[in-house]
């Protein structure tokens, strides 16, 4: 998986919750550190078991409200939501570099983790430094 601090072995797990009932009704894994291009085969499959389940022909039809985290804020899935007539409410990740009421907000309270010293690599004990002692477990 590709993340912004290298390659990793890992998954991005995607889970998808009905609210009402409190329950997962989906969980897929993809390989890819971001999530925003999940969004729409994460929905289909959703709409897909739906149907096969006989509980609606288009869950989505049927005033369902999808919501997501900004991981999935982008152009091309606000305009699949939009095509496909889907409820969907996705918060905007750009916003607070576009609003002027922010403009000076990183002057103003600094931003998080910025101009903090570096402390390097820290030193670790050895398991050669452990003694195992059975009587006092």
């Amino acid at each position: 998986m590709t993340t912004s601090k290298g390659t990793i072995q890992g998954y991005n797990g995607v889970a998808t919750v009905d609210k009402k009932h409190q329950i997962i009704i989906d969980a897929q894994a993809f390989g890819e550190g971001q999530e925003h291009h999940t969004l729409q085969p994460v929905v289909e499959t959703v709409k897909a078991r739906f149907k096969k389940l006989v509980i609606a022909e288009n869950i989505y039809q049927k005033g369902t409200v999808v919501t997501a985290d900004t991981g999935f804020a982008n152009e091309a899935n606000m305009k699949y939501l939009h095509e496909q007539q889907i409820n969907g409410y996705i918060p905007d990740n750009q916003l607070r570099s576009r609003d002027p009421k922010f403009a000076d907000q990183k002057n103003k309270y600094g931003k998080r983790h910025q101009n903090l010293p570096d402390k390097g690599w820290r030193e670790t004990t050895p398991a050669s430094a452990f003694q195992f002692d059975p009587v006092k477990l």
